[in-house]
């Protein structure tokens, strides 16, 4: 029994580190930065975006109060032959503000500009030269390992932010995208107040814009929608985990104690005291605990790293979840296998002292154990089957049959013109290409990893951010979602914002004023289970974009034709469109389905290990009597019927009490995954007769054990 403790608390443990080292890397992990809780984020708010990014202008004015420092990431074409790579484009003083120094080389100077810090190589690589986005940079340093300000995106360069673009981007205030972190936990009150003398000094462009400073945690909990949701459920997962790991483990120091119950009574005969008795029993259950929790760790690291590498997102970048077993998962492994110990020394204490009741103990431990397996088997079906159901959810255009990939011939030194002349050339010749139909390109894909947003401002309201597409005029037919662009310079809005501004009427682009020429339907832009949000169109004809994606729709396989007719420009993120709604849309459900699905299993294995226990132990106390029955004439199949009996009469309550705690736990996934809770019928019904076939051979096999007892043997006492 002591083994099946160590087991228990092992995989208990394990399971809950992995998924507490998953909570810590998506929401909870600390900037890799020198005195971290300093950090703080600087946006910029308006109504309708409560948390904005900064331009490089207001930049400027903000970093006169406090050290700040302002990033960008940006996808470029990087070495010889060159393929798409993530760059963050940063402030100079970047690394000096964050306290972070290079693994080799040195960091950027005040002076620097076509210099480069890569984020992985050697030593050697010091002073080589690296060709990105046409330009040619010396690589003076390589960053720390791990180190990045973003919990998903890891850029592979670093480069001078004088150094992207033409510059244009760096004087244009209304231009808003930068990341702005500031050192300087009492900062908000001095950038708020700048920000407010901008909008005085610059009301074409700050009108309504205040300036939020919050600490790196809040503005996680309040700009991200899915992550924290996500975390909540994987931190109850963890509990429910070890709670049944720790209900195994004391059911089966309990059954430990029965079997030593007559040494137990000397014990007390000779008078030793109820505390020295506690004592015996910490002692042992800390020493099952801490063995449990070391064999846990590297089962956490495994399911970690399977959990890892089994998140595929819809994109060649560096975005990924960095979830490890560092030393606060292991502090927190440590204290889970302490809390453990405490709880089944005392509750064997408690047996050994209340040998009346103790019996009763394992069966109703057992209960709980199957109770809430049960639970997180439900819970889990209900996911899985709300994400089935949200497969077949309207986006608002089509999606199958339509390959995608994207070029920015920018980053290979085009103009305008040669890279107009490239994207006219490339469709022509796609669309002449065997089984494809229709061909257009957009700036940016729906649901996908990257958009655009514009300031707009219609009649006397107040300026206001939307986000857009720059299409071509085959995107509209393509995508099956309304009617195409005129030969006017015009914008096509959708039912949303069509609300506000009707064809014909106008709208002020970014100080341009556009006619509304046309309106499409409402489709989902950036989230599966988004509400309706304005969105407009522009014709690249009058709207310029060097990074652009082509949509190609064909029933046959068309990137490797599409690369070769792209020549010497590289072409990144190829893959169908509707990968953009399975793996990218669904990210956090499928995150959240596999880790159910793991905790799921887990907790079902160690509830079925702890009714395996309770009915060995059962049949292990009750060998003479069984022996005797059969003695006097009883069949074999009453006695496995007998003995089968009292094991599922277990297994039945505690699933029942399971599948009502699953009523909760499907309560808080309808936020998560919307309908998912209407599932939990048949959810439950699948739980059900999962929980009740798993425990009938859990316990059959220690049935099959008692048939073995001979009778005679028994008589004779041995």
């Amino acid at each position: 029994m002591r083994t099946l403790a160590v087991l228990s608390l092992a995989v208990g443990i394990g399971l809950a580190a992995a998924l507490a080292s998953i909570v810590d890397a998506i929401l909870l992990r600390p900037l890799p930065v020198e005195r971290p809780r300093e950090i703080m984020r600087v946006f910029t708010a308006s109504e309708g975006q409560p948390f904005g990014f900064v331009s490089y202008p207001d930049f400027l004015d903000f970093r006169k109060a406090k050290p700040m420092v302002a990033e960008c990431l940006i996808p470029v074409a990087a070495g010889e032959p060159a393929r798409m790579q993530l760059a963050l484009a940063v402030t100079p003083d970047y690394f000096e503000v964050l306290g972070v120094g290079a693994r080799f080389g040195r960091t950027f100077a005040q002076e620097d500009q076509m210099v480069v810090v890569v984020a992985h190589g050697s030593a050697n690589d010091i002073g080589k030269n690296m060709r990105i986005g046409g330009k040619l940079y010396t690589i003076i340093g390589v960053a720390p390992e791990d180190f990045g300000l973003d919990r998903f995106m890891h850029a592979d360069l670093y480069i001078p932010i004088r150094s992207y673009g033409d510059g244009k981007i760096l004087e244009d205030r209304s231009r808003r995208f930068l990341t702005v972190h500031v050192r300087g936990i009492n900062s908000g009150a001095e950038i708020a107040a700048i920000a407010t003398r901008l909008e005085w000094e610059h009301p074409e462009t700050n009108r309504g814009r205040r300036a939020v400073v919050l600490d790196e945690l809040t503005a996680r909990l309040r700009t991200d929608k899915t992550m924290p949701p996500l975390a909540g459920l994987l931190s109850a997962l963890a509990a429910l985990i070890l709670a049944i790991a720790c209900a195994n483990a004391c059911g089966a120091l309990l059954m430990r104690g029965e079997a030593r119950a007559r040494v137990t009574a000397i014990k007390i005969a000779l008078g030793a005291s109820p505390m020295r008795l506690l004592g015996e029993s910490l002692q042992e259950s800390a020493a099952v605990a801490g063995v449990g929790c070391v064999l846990g760790l590297p089962v956490a690291w495994v399911v970690t790293e399977v959990l890892r590498r089994s998140i595929v997102l819809p994109t060649d970048f560096s975005i990924s979840i960095a979830a490890h077993i560092d030393r606060r998962v292991i502090a927190l492994a440590f204290a889970s296998a302490m809390v453990a110990a405490v709880v089944c020394g005392v509750m064997q204490a408690r047996g050994s002292l209340h040998k009346d009741r103790r019996r009763n103990h394992p069966h109703l431990l057992a209960i709980v154990e199957v109770a809430l397996a049960a639970a997180l088997v439900a819970t889990g079906g209900s996911l899985w089957m709300g994400l089935n159901a949200a497969k077949h959810a309207d986006l608002g255009y089509r999606a199958d049959h339509i390959s995608v990939m994207t070029f920015d011939p920018g980053q290979s030194g085009y103009n305008e013109a040669r890279t107009r002349g490239f994207y006219r050339e490339l469709m022509e010749r796609v669309k002449a290409l065997p089984g494809v139909r229709r061909v257009a390109l957009a700036q940016s894909v729906p649901l996908g990893m990257t958009g655009a947003q514009k300031q707009i401002s219609i009649g006397d309201q107040e300026e206001m951010t939307v986000w857009m597409n720059i299409v071509t005029p085959e995107y509209f037919e393509l995508m099956h979602i309304g009617r195409t662009f005129d030969d006017r310079d015009g914008a096509i809005v959708n039912q949303e914002l069509a609300k506000r501004v009707g064809v014909g009427e106008k709208m002020r682009i970014g100080g341009k004023v556009v006619e509304v020429t046309g309106v499409v339907k409402t489709a989902k832009y950036m989230r599966w289970d988004e509400a309706p949000r304005p969105y407009f169109y522009l014709p690249y004809a009058h709207n310029f974009a060097s990074r652009m994606t082509l949509f190609v729709e064909s029933d046959a396989e068309v990137f490797a034709a599409v690369r070769n007719l792209a020549g010497e420009i590289p072409m990144s993120d190829a893959r169908m469109l509707r990968e953009y709604f399975d793996n990218g849309a669904m990210f956090g459900v499928k995150v959240a389905l596999r880790i159910a699905g793991v905790a799921g299993g887990g907790g079902l294995l160690l509830a079925l290990a702890g009714l395996y226990g309770v009915v060995s132990s059962a049949v292990e106390r009750r060998r003479r009597e069984i022996g005797i029955r059969v003695a006097l004439g009883a069949r074999y199949e009453a006695v496995f019927a007998m003995i089968v009996r009292q094991g599922m009469t277990i297994a039945m309550v505690g699933t029942g009490v399971g599948i009502v705690a699953a009523q909760l736990g499907c309560r808080l996934l309808r936020g998560f995954v919307p309908g998912s809770g209407g599932s939990l019928l048949w959810a439950s019904l699948g739980a059900a007769g999962l929980m009740v076939g798993a425990s009938l051979v859990a316990c059959a096999v220690p049935a099959f054990r008692a048939l073995r007892v001979d009778p005679a043997a028994v008589l004779r006492g041995d």
